[in-house]
């Protein structure tokens, strides 16, 4: 068996491009994996659980790093707005099951990223830019990197750059923030660089996608001059998305992006739910009544 040192791993820390083949080692033969490794990784599930699942008191939003990309003003600007919260959807079982996940994934495949011999550091590190405040996922090999789960069918957007052309939660803009914020950080030796660390919740899939986030950073006081202003404004801004048809029925349903919002029944305020076996389906207007239950 060839060992860690033998491949370098261990005298010369390699370099991020072999992040994706390096965690297949570790996967494939369990080299490099520790007791220590392990107790790591559970400790950081531990502490998730412990977050995650706290009295929610409906605190209000602030505007963050993490939803400074959002694409939608209109809802970035409901959920910097007290009134507003009375309206916001309770976060569903499933949903909140389906963050745990995600942070159980995440937390293996930080060990995984230990265990490969790649330089781990920064986890969860505060950050602050122009005013506003995050919490970096980690660095890796001196990048800002942050780690992802995602179903197979979204893992396309996390190979060969693909969230520049699909972006629909703005992940390049968080990203690009802790980049930008990181300007003095000496752990951080890459200052226009950010890395993606996906996996396939399905197939176990790892992806690694390095971006070139120097038109992000140079412009990120910019965009975040430009976030405080509109969420100040006594108006909330125009839809940012039209609904679509549904199929061939004559009705219209909201896309992907307004499905997920909190607030679509405060912006479509005539919506209807109906239960379909591959999930919720909202409908803004009905030609044809479906034949399945409404919520």
């Amino acid at each position: 068996m060839i060992t860690l040192e033998q491949r370098g791993l261990r005298n010369d820390l390699p370099d991020i491009k072999t992040l994706k083949t390096d965690i297949e080692h570790v996967l494939s033969t369990g080299e490099g994996w520790t007791d220590e490794i392990s107790s790591w990784v559970g400790y950081q599930i531990s502490k998730s659980l412990t977050r995650q699942l706290q009295p929610r008191t409906g605190q209000k939003a602030n505007l963050r790093m993490s939803n400074l990309g959002q694409p939608c003003d209109r809802k970035l600007w409901y959920t910097l707005q007290d009134f507003a919260q009375e309206y916001k959807e309770v976060l569903a079982p499933y949903t909140l099951n389906k963050f745990i996940f995600g942070d159980i994934i995440e937390a293996w495949t930080l060990g995984l990223i230990k265990a490969s011999g790649h330089k781990l550091e920064g986890l969860q590190d505060s950050m602050t830019i122009a005013g506003i405040s995050g919490s970096r996922d980690c660095v890796i090999d001196g990048m800002t990197a942050d780690i992802k789960s995602a179903s197979t069918m979204s893992m396309n957007k996390f190979r060969d750059n693909g969230l520049i052309d699909n972006d629909p939660f703005g992940y390049l803009s968080q990203l690009s923030s802790y980049v930008a914020a990181a300007k003095d950080d000496p752990i951080v030796t890459n200052k226009t660089h950010g890395v993606f660390v996906a996996v396939d919740k399905q197939f176990g899939h790892v992806e690694v996608d390095v971006y070139d986030l120097s038109a992000y950073v140079n412009g990120k006081v910019e965009e975040v001059e430009t976030k405080k202003a509109m969420v100040k404004q006594p108006d909330p801004p125009a839809r940012a998305f039209n609904d679509v048809p549904d199929g061939k029925s004559g009705n219209m349903k909201l896309g992907t992006n307004c499905s997920y919002c909190e607030f679509k029944k405060v912006c479509w305020p005539d919506l209807k739910t109906y239960i379909y076996s591959n999930g919720p389906r909202y409908l803004t207007e009905v030609v044809r009544e479906p034949k399945v239950f409404e919520a």
